[in-house]
Formats: structure tokens, C-alpha cells, sequence
């Protein structure tokens, strides 16, 4: 304890020295209690464990993998960032196709999923190129349109729950 004076007397502070930490051990921690406080309506269970998550779970991976990817100084962060962005995104495609026939008719089951499937690739041939032709410009700006793109994925699948 260490007595300082102040405009209204003298007061006692606590003094404690806390040693700072990496990144890499604070990470997992806050993950896990992050993952475990948030509270949604509906929520999943992995496999046949009673570890229980929220639904947009993966939307907050590919949020957070964005968001380093916007303050990444190394290549490591990088790659780590991208490997967030990817194991958010990874589900979205396989979950859309095996709801396709529970949300449609059994007759344009078929053309759903084929715009689904050339939409993937045309977004997998285009977004590439888009990417590098934004990083001639700022570097800085593709974070940014991924975390966009995450809203407007996010927002669409949303739309589309309540339409179908």
C-alpha cells in the first residue's frame, strides 16, 4: 500500500505489479470464456458431447480471423488469420447445400443447387482476382472487405431464413 496526497487528502492506493503476456496465452483463454458466456436461442453440440456453442459461432471465427488479418504485422499472423477465415467460412457452403432440399420444391431442388454450385466457383475465380487488384491499391482495404463480406453473407443467410 502507498499513501498519495490528492485534491481532496490523502488516500491509499494498492500497488500490484502484473507481468504482461503474449497473445498466444491470452488467446485461448479469452476464446474459451467468450465461446462459453455467449447465449443465443438456439445452440449446437459437437458430435455427442455436452459442450454446447451458439449457432453463428463460426461467424465470430471468421469475424476474428478478419479482424487480425487487418492488424497482422507477421506472416505467421497472416497465415493464422487466414486459417480463422476459413474454418469460419468452411460450413457455409455444405450447409446450404444440404438444406436446399428441405427449403425448396422437390422439382428445383436441382436448379437450386446448381446456381449454388456455379456461384461458388464463380466467386472462388473471381474473389481471388478481386483481392489482388484491391491490393495494388491498400493493402489495408482487404480486411475491411471481408469483414463486409461477412456481414452481407451473414445478413443474406438471415434474409433467406425467413423467406424460406
Amino acid at each position: 500500500l502507498q499513501r498519495r496526497p490528492t485534491e481532496k487528502g490523502d488516500f491509499l492506493f494498492a500497488v500490484v505489479a502484473q507481468p504482461g503476456r503474449t497473445a498466444a496465452e491470452l488467446l485461448p483463454e479469452l476464446l474459451a470464456r467468450l465461446t462459453t458466456s455467449l447465449t443465443f436461442p438456439k445452440t449446437m453440440r459437437w458430435g455427442r458431447g455436452e459442450f454446447r456453442f451458439v449457432r453463428p459461432l463460426r461467424w465470430l471465427v471468421a469475424l476474428l480471423g478478419a479482424g487480425l488479418l487487418a492488424c497482422a504485422t507477421t506472416p505467421w499472423l497472416n497465415a493464422g488469420a487466414l486459417v480463422l477465415l476459413g474454418l469460419g467460412f468452411a460450413p457455409a457452403y455444405p450447409c446450404l447445400m444440404h438444406e436446399v432440399p428441405r427449403r425448396f420444391a422437390p422439382d428445383a431442388t436441382l436448379t437450386v443447387i446448381g446456381r449454388q454450385s456455379g456461384a461458388s466457383y464463380l466467386g472462388g475465380a473471381l474473389l481471388p482476382a478481386a483481392a489482388g487488384w484491391l491490393a495494388q491499391y491498400s493493402l489495408a482495404g482487404i480486411p475491411w472487405v471481408l469483414v463486409l463480406g461477412i456481414i452481407v453473407l451473414a445478413a443474406s443467410v438471415r434474409l433467406l431464413d425467413r423467406v424460406t
